[in-house]
């Protein structure tokens, strides 16, 4: 797919969603006028009447003189047969020097009149810029577009970043970055924590020519998937005595001076270092130890090139552990490299934008069908439950606009069926409380069903289950081409600790083969059982960016699974769920879980001695593990694997279960 391709090349149609025009806002696409007071209209106007929401940016070149803020849950979605771009023009006034220069700033929610907005918080949900560019022209040496510091279900998607000689192109990052070219600069991404102290996401991204590094990250659980790296003196660094929680996979690093990744291996159990398939061409040092005297316990020589092209196959370094036959037999810090020379040209150019797998995109527009024109009322009181099997039937993309969409009776996709909506937070599909055939926990129903081996897609949609005992909001078959994306589990958040585990059977279900890809999700659905359930398959399935919350006894279980990888997996205990367990495996072999976040909040002031429970597990290996809490009762140890004892640490770079 080309880097300024439109992904929407059309208005998409949603009656409840505003689009930025110069008729109603007063928008200026011809590059001159300031659209600053125009776009700050527009996003006021969707908070004050929607509080969350859609604006549509026509195509066109709107030039900005100063700072916009965007409240949280508001999302800006570029259409038309090219991208609109976002400009800052030469030399604009208050872009030359100082902090904190940005053209777009994430904020919580919008503050009452007179007092200061503040940034973007834990509570920043279901914000994002999709399918827009951004451009700095010359004489802007402070300018950074975007502050993106924020939590769940946000995104940045489809976005080239024309920096030129501008600061950045993101600073304070957090959730998903995905799909986003970045030019120039001298920084591509500058950040630290996140604003809820999760990970971060940057996947099928591609970093050229800043100035002096890519990536500048610490403490922000970076995780970082099928990235390129050219025309950069530094790819990745971590600055000199921070720490992180690198996790790279599948990444190009072309035409790298410097160094590929830099960071001080210093002696701290939350320093973790995990790197796997990074393909390599004329970048003489990859790995670069910073500040070797302050590392005596990992004495190493920097990683240098064996050849111009060359691929580390596997590294890794930190706080390492093993299990095996019902005891820890090695517990170190430790650096591990696998560097292997390529002389045949196998390192090659990496595919930057095909999906892995051959997992679809986003499927074209011209294949979207409307469910309004099948009938769908979206107004939730209409039964829309007919509208939507006839719509799946019509065609093979089902467009859902924002609405709330009443259903009483299980909706079976088809073997390409694709679900499409924009908004995971407005595009809601709800089930009364005790609907026939859904309350007996007896007899377990799906409210949605991925039927086996099929290719469907799931977007941009939010799914609350009702109070139905018997409910299962998905239950999922798919292939491992199958995406789950961009998903609101409802309901929700905290403070119903009363109630919690009695309302629900599971909220996602993945059994009897069933497999797929499941990025940037949300399950907070107290009322289930667990949030994530997976059984019986050994089919390849793929987790990037999820996180599960405050569920009465355990949020995630594995049972009878392999050949899972799990990246970025993160969950919360809350009050209700002071006794509940973060995993829960059964019989499991060759799982993968790389930055894994476990932590219960600082309200909590019960002890639990574990946050993981293994039984007859072989080959599950952790790439990163942070078991946390800004409180005085983190989970006690790791693990408790065969009833034998615990695994004592709550940091580790690297832990295996043999």
């Amino acid at each position: 797919m080309p880097t300024d391709h439109s992904v929407y090349p059309a208005l998409p149609a949603d009656p409840n969603a505003l689009v930025f025009t110069p008729e109603a806002f007063g928008a200026c696409p011809d590059g001159i006028g300031d659209n600053t007071p125009a776009l700050q209209a527009a996003i006021d106007t969707i908070q004050s009447t929607l509080t969350h929401g859609i604006l549509f940016v026509p195509p066109g070149l709107y030039r900005f003189g100063g700072r916009v803020d965007l409240w949280r849950g508001i999302r800006l979605i570029g259409f038309g047969p090219t991208r609109p771009v976002f400009l800052l023009g030469e030399s604009t006034p208050g872009y030359q020097h100082g902090q904190e220069r940005y053209m777009i700033f994430f904020r919580d929610r919008r503050p009452p009149e007179g007092e200061e907005p503040i940034d973007a918080q834990n509570t920043t949900f279901y914000s994002g810029i999709r399918n827009i560019d951004f451009e700095i022209r010359e004489g802007n040496p402070a300018a950074i577009a975007l502050r993106y510091r924020v939590a769940q279900l946000s995104s940045l998607e489809y976005i080239e970043f024309r920096i030129g000689s501008g600061l950045g192109a993101i600073e304070a990052t957090g959730n998903q970055i995905q799909h986003c070219v970045f030019r120039g600069g001298e920084f591509g991404i500058r950040t630290d924590k996140t604003s809820p102290w999760r990970q971060a996401l940057v996947a099928d991204c591609l970093f050229e020519g800043q100035r002096r590094v890519c990536v500048d990250s610490h403490d922000a659980g970076l995780t970082m998937l099928r990235c390129a790296f050219r025309d950069a003196p530094e790819a990745v660094t971590v600055p000199e005595m921070k720490t992180e929680q690198l996790f790279m996979k599948d990444c190009r690093m072309e035409r790298i001076p410097r160094s590929g990744v830099s960071m001080s291996l210093i002696r701290h159990a939350g320093n973790h270092l995990n790197l796997i398939n990074i393909s390599c061409s004329e970048v003489p040092l990859f790995f670069d130890i910073q500040r070797k005297k302050y590392n005596p316990h990992l004495i190493h020589d920097p990683i240098k090139a064996p050849s111009t092209d060359y691929v580390v196959e596997d590294m890794h370094a930190g706080l390492s552990v093993y299990w095996a036959d019902g005891k820890v037999y090695g517990r170190k810090a430790e650096f591990k490299a696998n560097v292997r020379p390529v002389t045949d040209g196998g390192a090659g150019s990496m595919a930057l934008w095909q999906m892995p797998d051959g997992l679809t995109a986003l499927p074209p527009m011209p294949e979207w069908i409307n469910v309004r024109t099948c009938g769908a009322r979206g107004d939730g009181l209409t039964d829309d439950t007919e509208a939507f099997r006839k719509a799946i039937e019509t065609g093979r993309v089902v467009y859902v606009p924002t609405g709330r969409y009443l259903v009483t009776d299980t909706i079976r996709l088809q073997a390409d069926t694709c679900l499409i909506g924009l908004h995971c937070h407005e595009t809601m599909f709800v089930m009364p409380d005790h609907t026939k055939g859904f309350d007996d926990p007896h007899s377990p129903k799906a409210m949605f069903e991925i039927p086996r081996g099929a290719d469907c897609q799931v977007r941009g949609i939010g799914i609350d289950a009702g109070y139905n005992r018997g409910s299962i909001a998905f239950r999922w078959l798919g292939s491992p081409r199958s995406l789950m994306e961009d998903v609101y589990f409802d309901f929700g958040g905290t403070g119903r600790a009363s109630v919690k585990g009695t309302g629900r059977m599971h909220a996602l279900l993945v059994e009897d083969g069933g497999a797929g890809v499941f990025q940037n999700v949300w399950i907070p659905d107290v009322l289930s059982r667990d949030g994530l359930h997976v059984r019986n398959t050994s089919t390849p399935g793929q987790i990037w960016l999820m996180s599960v919350e405050h569920h009465e006894q355990v949020e995630c279980v594995f049972d009878h699974v392999r050949n899972w990888l799990v990246c970025a997996l993160q969950t919360e205990e809350d009050t209700g769920s002071e006794y509940a367990l973060s995993l829960r495996l059964t019989d499991c072999e060759d799982l993968v879980f790389a930055n894994l976040f476990q932590y219960r909040i600082m309200s909590i002031d019960i002890r639990h001695p574990y946050a993981s429970h293994m039984e007859r597990c072989r080959e599950i290996r952790f790439r990163g593990v942070h078991i946390f809490s800004q409180g005085a009762t983190p989970y006690d140890d790791m693990a408790l694997v065969d009833g034998v004892g615990p695994i004592g640490e709550r940091e580790a770079a690297y832990v295996r279960f043999e």
